[in-house]
């Protein structure tokens, strides 16, 4: 946004109807005006999936909803002599921002960066920290593992192959999911978990969105613009969901999927529900992530809360150095792009 080598989606192509696109896509990729600044693609969320099968083995007949009803759950799997009640890789996008986004927790002022480059990480101080220090505990209990705890150092592969009962992870794995539980286990999938107390708020969009660079002769550029409307076609959306898992982004696919007559299939079990997840009531901090340097502080979180889980440091001191990292790279960034403003 900030490199002046993109043409912004809505000045290009005035006569699409942005506002087709659901709110938890569309927010993500815009600029704080509101102005899209690329078109959504493969959009998923966060979903939570049980193995139904083996819950009920173990005298659990309603999918969890609530963290509580999750680890409820967990302590019954653990006594009915499963290994891995819950499973997690303890990412970024799961644990931190996800959780944050649907809790309605800030992870930086000036909401998450949308209203300035001087913002600050406030990670360490939201509900989040406790959630996360809840993680360790539950692990050390036995009934959270993480992917390194797993046979396959694999997470989503251990709950595919039956070896977890539950997860959390993008929509994009159902597919996958569905496939390894064919003819062996029934698969439940819901939205993500809330810990009971918390008004649910959207979930942020995964996957990727496509940037239309400038530079390029008309030609090309039409070209670039005749590609992003055949991606945009609902028979196009349909088919990318159904092969993938990954949710459609215009809400004229949901019409079309419910006039489709497939409505209820396998294939389409993510639609709705992960469209749903991502237009849950949303508040300024749950518009996306705006946060300069963001791909480097992934990678501080996961080697800070690695060493919580390795019991080499609190969770709460690994949340606290993040936030140090974290904040000195937007400083970094902010100096890099001194004068500028995002648009």
């Amino acid at each position: 946004m900030l490199s002046d080598a993109v043409e912004p989606v809505q000045d290009l192509m005035p006569d699409v109807k942005w506002d087709q696109y659901i709110a938890g896509a569309r927010a993500y990729y815009e600029t704080s005006g509101g102005k899209l600044f690329a078109q959504p693609y493969n959009s998923s969320t966060l979903l939570f999936y049980a193995n139904k099968t083996e819950l009920e083995k173990a005298g659990i007949m309603q999918t969890p909803t609530t963290w509580e009803e999750v680890i409820e759950a967990a302590r019954k799997l653990k006594a009915a002599g499963h290994a891995c009640p819950f499973v997690t890789d303890g990412d970024t996008w799961r644990v931190l921002e996800q959780f944050s986004a649907r809790h309605g927790l800030p992870i930086a002022t000036k909401h998450n960066g949308y209203d300035g480059l001087d913002a600050e990480y406030a990670i360490n101080a939201t509900f989040a920290a406790k959630h996360l220090a809840n993680l360790v505990e539950w692990r050390n209990e036995g009934l959270v593992r993480l992917a390194a705890d797993t046979k396959a150092g694999n997470y989503t592969a251990a709950f595919n192959a039956g070896e977890c009962a539950m997860m959390e992870q993008s929509s994009g794995s159902y597919t996958a999911a569905a496939k390894a539980f064919d003819g062996k286990y029934e698969l439940a999938v819901n939205m993500a978990p809330m810990y009971r107390g918390y008004e649910r708020h959207n979930t942020f969009v995964g996957g990727a969105s496509i940037y239309v660079m400038k530079g390029h002769d008309k030609a090309e550029i039409d070209a670039a613009k005749a590609f992003l409307d055949f991606l945009r076609r609902p028979e196009q959306q349909m088919f990318f969901t159904a092969n993938t898992g990954y949710v459609p982004v215009t809400t004229d696919v949901l019409d079309a999927i419910a006039k489709s007559g497939e409505a209820n299939s396998p294939k389409y079990a993510t639609a709705k529900l992960g469209v749903e997840s991502m237009n849950q009531p949303a508040t300024a901090d749950t518009r996306g992530i705006r946060l300069g340097f963001y791909v480097q502080f992934r990678e501080v979180f996961m080697e800070e809360t690695q060493k919580a889980f390795a019991g080499q440091q609190t969770m709460q001191a690994a949340l606290d150095n993040t936030k140090k990292r974290g904040d000195q790279l937007l400083r970094r960034f902010e100096q890099t792009y001194k004068g500028k403003k995002l648009p």
